[in-house]
């Protein structure tokens, strides 16, 4: 029994090998595929953010608006809405006007309370595959 010596011919060897390291090599090439992807579309956003000027120009907390302006310099890049904060200290609502901002626009917050002295505004880019809201930096009036 032990003169009977029966092993993996070289060949059969080298086959095994090469299917692993293509197994291997498939893997890897997945994950960093997954990566990559998630990767890309989150620095999307971030460099449309980069040129988007939304500022919150004053607020009337008797009517409970938040008047909200473009800069001109940032036109050029639409958005998909604004998410409007309007508040005090202890209580605040907020709303979401869907749609580009081009120039001035005054926006209701039917749910802020009348004795309002904040207002927060931020820019959002929809994912076009998710729907997922990506928001931009938060502009604050009074500055």
């Amino acid at each position: 029994m032990l003169n009977n010596k029966k092993g993996v011919s070289e060949a059969v060897m080298t086959v095994i090998m090469i299917v692993l390291i293509l197994v291997a090599i498939g893997v890897i090439w997945l994950v960093v595929q997954g990566v990559l992807s998630r990767g890309s579309s989150t620095a999307d956003y971030s460099t449309k953010c980069l040129g988007i000027a939304i500022v919150p120009t004053g607020l009337d907390a008797t009517t409970k608006t938040v008047t909200v302006e473009r800069e001109a310099t940032s036109v050029s890049t639409p958005v998909h809405g604004i998410e409007v904060t309007l508040g005090n200290t202890v209580t605040s609502g907020k709303t979401v006007k869907e749609g580009d901002i081009v120039a001035l626009v005054t926006v209701p917050v039917s749910s802020a309370p009348v004795d309002s002295t904040q207002a927060t505004v931020r820019a959002y880019f929809n994912d076009s595959k998710t729907g997922e809201a990506h928001y931009c930096n938060i502009a604050v009036y009074p500055q």
